[in-house]
């Protein structure tokens, strides 16, 4: 019998899933090492959604669904514009169990961070939704460190960016770096010219993510439609 979940196991399914992001591995530039990482975090029919807003009026929004086929590339093109590691932090999100063994997560404000090689650090901020249900694990004897048969995976996974901020640091001039960090506005503000870095207007676009990730989202959007109405 499949033990229940939604008593926290949700939340840390989620933590382990932001820790795996955090990691600057340099295997997370081939599309073997995402192809592998999606198939043990997503079940093979997941839904998966992104809404973005455009900076913070909220006048343009852009809905993506995305296949769990084309998750592997989301994530190695957004590696390979610059971005070294990423986290998901979840403040007050609230876990419930929907039926035995499926659990539903939600946060009001959760915040996705992108760390840039060059310093640059983009945050997309806004609720977060996610189901967590119990599979079987595929290999038949489970390691010492996998005591239970059954591996938590998502199968519902929905995030809303409703604003976006950029940071970047600079550095002393002893060459260490400050901790003094600067927020750039999204739109009609100056931007500080660092030498031999890209700005962060460079980096994303006006819905906070890299250029050639969006057309990424865009694609698989348009694959899953065109599957949905054939």
């Amino acid at each position: 019998m499949r033990p229940p979940v939604g008593f926290g196991q949700g939340c840390i399914c989620l933590l382990q899933f932001s820790d795996q992001l955090s990691n600057e591995n340099p295997s997370k530039h081939q599309l073997s090492f995402w192809n592998s990482w999606v198939k043990e975090s997503f079940t093979p029919e997941a839904s998966v959604k992104f809404t973005l807003w455009m900076d913070k009026k909220k006048v343009e929004a852009r809905p993506i669904q995305i296949s769990v086929f084309h998750l592997p590339r989301f994530f190695l093109v957004t590696a390979q514009c610059g971005v070294k590691s990423m986290t998901l932090s979840f403040d007050g999100a609230q876990e419930t169990l929907y039926p035995h063994s499926h659990a539903v997560v939600k946060c009001d404000r959760a915040v996705w961070t992108y760390k840039y090689t060059n310093g640059y650090v983009v945050t997309l901020s806004g609720p977060l939704t996610v189901h967590v249900v119990l599979c079987p694990r595929t290999n038949q004897t489970p390691t010492p460190l996998q005591r239970f048969p059954w591996s938590l995976k998502f199968d519902h996974f929905q995030f809303e960016s409703v604003m976006h901020a950029k940071f970047y640091s600079t550095s002393n001039p002893n060459g260490g770096p400050s901790q003094r960090w600067a927020e750039e506005e999204n739109q009609g503000e100056p931007q500080t010219l660092i030498p031999d870095v890209s700005t962060a207007a460079d980096l994303v676009n006006s819905f906070g993510i890299p250029v050639a990730t969006m057309r990424c989202l865009q694609v698989s959007h348009r694959h899953r439609t065109h599957a949905n109405t054939f």
